[in-house]
């Protein structure tokens, strides 16, 4: 599992609907601006989110959204999930007699826990809690006039 680009895009972009006072609908420009990417960056990333319909797109003269679901119900997981698709621990036989026997590779244990783990911990934090712990670490937003 690799955090990327796009899943940072995405968390800070829901981060901002759900910081934003009143809940209106806003405007993609202005999600990528406070971001500081190009649009189109931003509408190839919530393309997936409105797929996943943890947002909704609204559409007008400009391109505009709100979020699809409660940040309350929105989890890591279900954010990773929409940008990345399914979570999957890759843990692969490397060497080729081990690809040979590949039928026989069995994965530790150990490393089913981490898996597990990891999941358990995608799935405590919501959208609601990482706004609210980030509120510091957000510009403030302000619509252009």
């Amino acid at each position: 599992m690799r955090i990327t680009r796009t899943m940072d895009v995405a968390t800070r972009g829901l981060m901002i609907l759900s910081s934003r006072p009143g809940k209106d609908p806003i405007l993609a420009d202005e999600i990528a601006r406070v971001q500081g990417i190009e649009p189109a960056a931003l509408s190839r990333v919530f393309r997936r989110l409105v797929e996943a319909g943890l947002v909704k797109q609204h559409k007008g003269a400009k391109r505009a959204y709100t979020l699809g679901v409660a940040p309350d119900k929105i989890t890591l997981r279900m954010i990773l999930e929409a940008v990345e698709g399914p979570i999957d621990l890759e843990i692969r036989p490397t060497a080729k007699s081990e690809r040979s026997s590949s039928k026989n590779f069995e994965i530790h244990p150990a490393w089913q826990e981490v898996d597990k783990r990891i999941l358990e911990i995608l799935e405590q934090y919501t959208l609601e809690s990482l706004t609210l712990d980030a509120q510091f670490h957000l510009p403030p937003f302000s619509p252009r006039t």
